[in-house]
């Protein structure tokens, strides 16, 4: 919270940052948190353990944030879970669905007035020339 004074009034303002939660992850999150709690360790001991921040372990707990491979791997290995958090890691993360916000992504393209892209190394397809498709699409001989 911010007090700012401007002339005679003083306005009062907050910021909140609000996270997505991804149901996919968020079970991930669970089992760490079933696992954590089960072993008795606090949140900080296990955020140590896999070279993460407190608040960041929270965030994987509460499907805010997604966890690397490797954060799976040191999370089982310092709760002696088995496997079982890096197997739940690696079948969530071969899920391949479009996300619900984007699922009428092609009605509201079409509505658009302007549309605004940003790649670093990819030319959007309007702009492609068929000598571009073919130097970073590999020729498969098929």
């Amino acid at each position: 919270m911010e007090n700012r004074n401007s002339g005679s009034s003083t306005y009062r303002f907050c910021i909140k940052v609000v996270r997505m939660t991804n149901p996919h992850w968020k079970r991930w999150g669970a089992e760490l948190r079933r696992q954590r709690k089960q072993a008795g360790h606090p949140q900080v001991t296990i955020a140590k353990a896999i070279n993460v921040a407190r608040p960041t372990l929270g965030a994987f707990e509460r499907g805010t944030r997604t966890p690397s491979r490797d954060h799976a791997v040191a999370a089982d290995k310092a709760l002696s879970a088995g496997g079982a958090l890096v197997h739940l890691w690696d079948e969530i993360n071969d899920i391949r669905e479009i996300p619900e916000d984007w699922r009428n992504f092609e009605k509201v393209e079409m509505q658009a007035v302007t549309i605004r892209e940003y790649q670093v190394a990819v030319v959007p397809g309007l702009l492609q020339t068929p000598e571009y498709a073919e130097s970073i699409i590999p020729n498969t001989g098929a």
